[in-house]
């Protein structure tokens, strides 16, 4: 997908997100978050990536949705394991992290 699609991704789940959270939709407001941060991360720009993966977790969490929950950690795992191969800076704690979000994910599915 070229850039200028992940752009366009990110302004349509923007003003997704906005409805649901008026909505007071939460979940669904998470969801929206997850899609934004797919499409940060599908631009390299992880840092964006990550402040809306936590945003959905976070959701997540509150709402003790363990399905969710699951998904953002895995979610969370694959930007610091992109950002590790992609990038190699902080590449020790960009690893690190990557494996404890993946572990974490896993023992919610436990």
């Amino acid at each position: 997908m070229k850039s200028g699609r992940f752009q366009q991704a990110i302004e349509e789940f923007k003003t997704l997100a906005e409805v649901y959270k008026l909505e007071h939709n939460q979940i669904e407001y998470g969801k929206a978050n997850r899609a934004i941060g797919e499409a940060y991360l599908g631009l390299h720009n992880f840092k964006k990536a990550l402040k809306h993966q936590k945003i959905y977790f976070n959701i997540a969490a509150s709402e003790k949705n363990n399905e969710e929950i699951q998904r953002a950690y895995a979610t969370i795992g694959h930007i610091y394991l992109t950002t590790y191969l992609e990038t190699q800076a902080d590449a020790d704690h960009n690893l690190n992290a990557a494996y404890k979000y993946f572990m974490r994910s896993m023992e919610v599915c436990e």
